[in-house]
């Protein structure tokens, strides 16, 4: 490659899976030394990552291991399955804050409730996601 080109780079998402804290933490320092950890999200085990579907007019109640957690939200009006969703129809977000859930004194859980629908001065703000990266 010339001095004159140019390379376009991508932002990535990447899930690291790991639930030794010092091999997460060799693979985080690798992926920063190449640039490559800008969107990295860390869980301990995969049953932190988790989907949940929810018809419209409908609740859920899940319960989650204490730990941060990225949501992306998929919506639309017609349900097609797991691996279409919506469709060609679907609309995809991202929520711009990390919910929090954490053990409190006392054994006590704090955690977030979300509500997906559109609140007066809610609080929680979605920001566009582009379909490959939900």
């Amino acid at each position: 490659m010339s001095e004159n080109d140019t390379k376009t780079v991508k932002a990535l998402d990447i899930l690291l899976v790991e639930d030794n804290a010092t091999d997460a933490e060799l693979c985080i320092r690798a992926l920063k030394k190449h640039h490559l950890a800008n969107n990295l999200v860390w869980v301990r085990d995969g049953a932190e990552v988790m989907s949940v579907f929810i018809r419209a007019g409908q609740t859920a109640e899940v319960t989650v291991p204490v730990g941060n957690y990225n949501a992306k939200i998929a919506s639309g009006q017609h349900w097609y399955g797991n691996s279409v969703l919506f469709g060609p129809t679907t609309s995809y977000a991202k929520l711009d804050t990390i919910l929090e859930f954490k053990k409190m004194e006392k054994s006590q859980l704090l955690g977030n409730e979300i509500t997906l629908e559109r609140v007066k001065d809610g609080n929680l703000r979605q920001l566009p996601l582009a379909a490959m990266d939900f």
